[in-house]
């Protein structure tokens, strides 16, 4: 900013070179102003600021005077400069488009996070000494600013500012048994989390596990205030890192207590609990100088926030969808998801899910940072594996249904079909064992392929008594094998559209028979598998014709890793009684390699 002597000089300069230039006959500076050459002038606004140091709370309010708007404003941004020299936060009150602001409009930090503009959360409580100013951006590109005004806090925000309601959590279990308070620092837990209280009902089962919850408890008051703990099993409550009580061991509902001497504010707090077998207890109450024993309240309990990033990956070929619906702010709302899906790309997102499309299949490391409403963030990565789609294969002339094979034998499981010799062949519309020939010890296996309508993922079923198995091409997709009575297994498989071969095997031992195959795709639900999406291999004989000493090519409309056809070789002029006829078969492939 300038003072009036060098507006005044700037404006003499100014004025003479216009008289000069339009002595001169210069009149394409007629209609320049003051604006134009020096620039726009700071604005003349007020401003006010109110701060609550119980809630934390500091209003910045445009007081009156000029109004800004984005005729003589780029932006108005909000500056937090801490008293410690930590780093400067800014927050963009107004700006980048049509605006005005007025006297009475307002500014709120530190409140609780709204979609409102004007309303954020600072990350931290205020402290005394710290600076929070007004900054004003000229419209353009002179890249000029100027402070409309400053405000220095004169207190600290009171302690539990910056700190959310409640108590962090952590949930374990006892990989043999709990007989005893565990050692928390070598365990694991399985699950973390925050709760209003001391809540053992988040436990997953009723016996062998633990928990510990941590916080802060605000003391209404100076002076004497005795805990309790009824606890079946043991149990423990520190206060500011000292045991306090001590209701350690096994037993059924057992109440302990402990005094101590404490000032009026926040402490810590920690409560420790196992449970062995039988009943599940956790009560935690105080008693101070003014009240009488009751329950710790959910309003006197406070913890730290923290912030989650946890993430879900579900992937059709090269197609994924990431959810960190699981990430958590306990201090507010997460802000911002920023993915890093492991190929290069990154974005950021403002909600919880995101598709991805990638180029190729693998494995991806793909990483989210989320950050809180407090300023806090985590981090968190996972493996996700990009199936290729699986390619149909080119099996040639097809007919409806599917091939069989029928044998006979005693089997615990799945039998090498390779090493068996069938009883019956043939063919039939679906996966049908009315083609066996007894009740018992017998076991099917289905070939052919399956019409899938569009790329996607699809999911097949087989539900048997007894044991059965499902695969497309040479990949298992569901394993349903054993003796057992009906029971369903299912698995998932990434196919393009087109043809691909299956193979369905079967076999029961004794008592009940039967056999369902169903499957469901990308835009309809679980259903058999219908006679219209089943096929096999044209079964037209091939022949060909020899009148003379030479060769002739049969070929085999089959295709595929596996397949079976049958040829025969006669003479048409009756048997033969002079020299005998020799008659050489060679294999060859349609691409001219050897099988």
């Amino acid at each position: 900013m300038m003072d009036d002597r060098g507006l005044n000089s700037q404006l003499a300069v100014v004025l003479i070179i216009a008289v000069a230039f339009v002595a001169a006959g210069a009149v394409f500076l007629t209609g320049a102003s003051l604006t134009e050459v020096l620039g726009e002038p700071t604005p003349q606004a007020e401003f006010e600021f109110q701060y609550d140091a119980e809630t934390g709370v500091l209003d910045v309010s445009h007081g009156g005077g000029e109004s800004l708007s984005d005729t003589n404003t780029e932006a108005v941004t909000i500056q937090v400069v801490p008293a410690d020299g930590g780093t400067r936060r800014n927050y963009t009150w107004t700006g980048s488009g049509d605006f005005e602001m007025r006297a009475g409009e307002t500014f709120r930090l530190n409140a609780t996070n709204s979609p409102v503009a004007g309303n954020v959360t600072y990350p931290t409580a205020f402290q005394r000494g710290d600076t929070v100013r007004v900054v004003w951006d000229a419209p353009g590109d002179d890249g000029r600013t100027a402070i409309l005004a400053e405000y220095r806090v004169p207190t600290d925000a009171a302690p539990s500012v910056g700190l959310a309601q409640g108590l962090t959590y952590e949930y374990y279990e006892a990989s043999s048994q709990y007989s005893s308070m565990p050692n928390f620092a070598s365990e694991t837990p399985e699950r973390t989390g925050s709760t209003p209280t001391f809540d053992i009902s988040l436990r997953d089962r009723g016996a062998e596990y633990a928990f510990r919850f941590v916080g802060y408890v605000d003391v209404p008051a100076d002076g004497q205030y005795t805990f309790y703990t009824t606890s079946d099993d043991g149990s423990e409550l520190y206060i500011d890192g000292n045991r306090v009580v001590d209701n350690r061991g096994l037993h059924g509902a057992r109440e302990r207590s402990g005094t101590v001497t404490l000032s009026a504010g926040l402490h810590p707090i920690t409560v420790t609990h196992f449970e062995h077998t039988g009943n599940e207890v956790l009560d935690v109450s105080w008693e101070g100088p003014t009240d009488g024993k009751q329950p710790v309240p959910a309003s006197a309990l406070y913890t730290q926030p923290t912030t989650v990033a946890d993430f879900d990956a579900s992937c059709v070929g090269y197609n994924c969808s990431f959810d960190a619906g699981g990430s958590r702010d306990d201090g507010g709302t997460v802000q911002s998801y920023e993915w890093a899906f492991g190929d290069g790309t990154t974005t950021t997102t403002s909600g919880p899910t995101v598709d991805h499309e990638y180029t190729s299949g693998g494995d991806r490391t793909v990483s989210l940072t989320v950050q809180g409403s407090s300023g806090r963030s985590d981090s968190t990565s996972r493996t996700v594996t990009v199936e290729d789609l699986r390619a149909p294969d080119s099996p040639g002339s097809l007919e409806a249904g599917v091939e069989y094979e029928y044998y006979e034998g005693y089997w615990n499981s799945l039998p090498n079909f390779d090493s068996e010799t069938p009883v019956d062949t043939g063919d039939v519309s679906n996966f049908d064992i009315s083609v066996r020939q007894r009740d018992d010890e017998f076991a099917v296996r289905y070939t052919g392929y399956v019409e899938v309508p569009e790329d996607g993922q699809y999911t097949f079923w087989t539900g048997s008594d007894d044991g059965s198995r499902l695969a497309i091409g040479t990949e298992v997709v569901v394993d349903n094998d054993g003796t057992h009575p009906y029971e369903e297994e299912s698995g998932t498989i990434d196919l393009e559209a087109g043809t691909h071969r299956i193979t369905v095997t079967f076999f029961e031992r004794t008592g009940h028979e039967s056999l369902s195959v169903f499957w469901a795709g990308p835009s309809f639900g679980k259903e058999q598998i219908p006679d219209s999406a089943l096929y096999r291999n044209d079964s037209s004989p091939s022949m060909a014709n020899l009148t003379a000493q030479g060769s002739a090519t049969v070929r085999f409309p089959a295709a595929g890793n596996a397949f079976r056809d049958t040829f025969t070789v006669r003479p048409e002029d009756g048997p033969r009684t002079g020299p005998r006829c020799t008659t050489q078969t060679t294999q060859q492939r349609s691409d001219g390699a050897p099988y």
